[in-house]
């Protein structure tokens, strides 16, 4: 059944606590109360977090900075509205409006980092992103599928890369940015460093990152969740004396690398480049291990991805005020290594890539009385590799090898300023189609297959300004999830059980 996800929210922002000046600023020309930007919210323009409808929450640098991070996912942690689960120290994975997995859509500068293979509970896939390779963390909560497509049903997490600095004159301009860590709770230690050059026309930039987290301790050395005390109710302090004061399997390591350069032909023209690396070795699941179900292997290998664009950005290109072009590849590789409670029980390997190859343009032109129309195009095509080990024979992987999963998308937005810009009205509406195809295998019985699945996702919302710190936003959204390959062609364990390819599954609304 349909069902059309609406909120209505009423934001009091209060003043800060400080004497006011001798003369008072008429209203027009008042400092804003907020100056974080937000631009995941809507499409085509920047705005004042504070002033979005859709509610926006925001990590910048400076706070990414200020401690160290397990993962990209941990700076959102006690943010209002969002629940960061951790089922393993090196993965993370945020919960908006009760959603997770495959029902948020995670994005890197705008560009979809989802991909096919998301599961629908926790995943790691947000801390395959380097903390020292992003400058803020943006999370939208709500349905924003008429934004982004598919899998936006609980929010929306973007990810803004680090910029390089364009020189202030002629002259080259060169600027480093350096860090250490450490952290003795699990005697974790880090570096960062980036480097970047800069003219006033051109701008480059490199970093890279490594650190290192050991076994973590818990409060009071004792794990209430061990699988001794699950499994042989042993005493906790018994346990400690037996396996230490440690969480054993919970150590792991994170190297990235990354380099930016953006471009300024002209006063009308940009270009961007950009590139990331990052891996993660020694990484295990805590939770089935001695943090639960006991088995003796569940690792997690390989944990890797490149991700990289290419942007193109043109002001005042006939009618339209900006007309701007993306190609993207990213390329996730993700791996398990599981074994029962038995040593004698089989180890299944299991590792999958998918290389996904972006094209999107998106348009803007600001008419005339305040209205702002935003209208564009992408389409994601993913290429799907995998393969199983039962100990050393081959047998039917995860997904079927060889699998075809594309996306593409139509969307279009207005934003009317009105009332002397106290009244803000958006509207906007998505057309999304979804392909999936797969080869036949006989070696493993896959049959070859083809679906499709397609939908009309819209949003709108109503801001009205009655005092300079004192907003009402009306809004109402509709997401929208397609059926993706861990629907269709996984086959194997999981957590909750034995999973089965559902063909007949249909797409999920809210």
């Amino acid at each position: 059944m349909l069902r059309l996800a609406a909120l209505f929210t009423l934001i009091v922002v209060s003043c800060q606590a400080q004497a006011p000046p001798a003369e008072v600023k008429p209203e027009s020309a008042a400092e804003p109360v907020y100056t974080a930007i937000t631009v995941t919210a809507t499409l085509g323009r920047a705005e004042a977090a504070a002033e979005s409808a859709p509610v926006a929450l925001i990590r910048e640098e400076d706070e990414l900075r200020e401690r160290p991070l397990l993962t990209i996912g941990n700076a959102l942690e006690s943010a209002p509205g969002i629940l960061v689960q951790q089922t393993s120290t090196s993965q993370v994975s945020p919960f908006l409006r009760g959603l997770t997995g495959y029902q948020v859509l995670n994005l890197i500068d705008g560009i979809r980092f989802n991909n096919s293979t998301f599961r629908s509970g926790p995943n790691q896939y947000l801390a395959f992103v380097e903390p020292g390779q992003a400058r803020q963390v943006e999370a939208v909560l709500g349905p924003a599928g008429s934004l982004y497509g598919s899998d936006a049903m609980g929010g929306s997490i973007q990810v803004l890369t680090v910029d390089p600095r364009f020189a202030a004159s002629a002259a080259r301009e060169w600027h480093g940015d350096f860090g250490l860590f450490a952290g003795s709770a699990d005697r974790s230690g880090g570096l960062r460093g980036q480097v970047s050059l800069g003219t006033a026309r051109a701008a480059w930039l490199a970093g890279g990152t490594a650190r290192r987290h050991n076994d973590l301790r818990p409060g009071g050395g004792f794990d209430s969740r061990h699988a001794f005390r699950r499994l042989f109710d042993l005493d906790p302090g018994l346990i400690r004396s037996l396996t230490g004061s440690r969480l054993r399997d919970t150590a792991f390591g994170q190297t990235g690398a990354h380099t930016k350069l953006a471009l300024r032909p002209s006063a009308t023209q940009s270009f961007t480049a950009w590139y990331q690396f990052s891996e993660q070795t020694g990484a295990d699941g805590y939770k089935d291990l001695w943090g639960g179900l006991g088995r003796m292997q569940s690792k997690f290998e390989p944990q890797r991805v490149h991700f990289a664009y290419a942007r193109y950005e043109k002001l005042d290109l006939g009618w339209l005020d900006r007309l701007a072009g993306t190609l993207s590849f990213n390329s996730m590789s993700d791996g398990t290594v599981r074994q029962g409670m038995r040593a004698t029980d089989t180890v299944i390997t299991d590792t999958s890539r998918v290389n996904t190859v972006g094209y999107t343009g998106q348009g803007a032109k600001q008419f005339a009385r305040g209205l702002l129309l935003t209208f564009g195009a992408d389409l994601y095509d993913e290429r799907i590799s995998a393969a199983r080990l039962n100990n050393v024979a081959a047998a039917r992987p995860l997904y079927p090898d060889g699998s075809r999963y594309t996306t593409t998308g139509l969307y279009a937005q207005g934003i009317q300023e009105l009332f002397n810009n106290r009244l803000r009205a958006l509207a906007g509406v998505r057309f999304t189609r979804i392909g999936f195809r797969t080869r036949d295998d006989a070696r493993f019985g896959v049959p070859a297959s083809q679906q499709s699945f397609h939908d009309v996702t819209m949003n709108g919302s109503l801001t009205f300004r009655l005092t300079r710190v004192f907003e009402v936003h009306a809004l109402g959204g509709r997401g929208f999830r397609a059926p993706n390959l861990n629907d269709l062609g996984a086959l194997g364990l999981n957590d909750l059980g034995y999973e089965i390819p559902a063909s007949e599954r249909s797409e999920e609304r809210r």
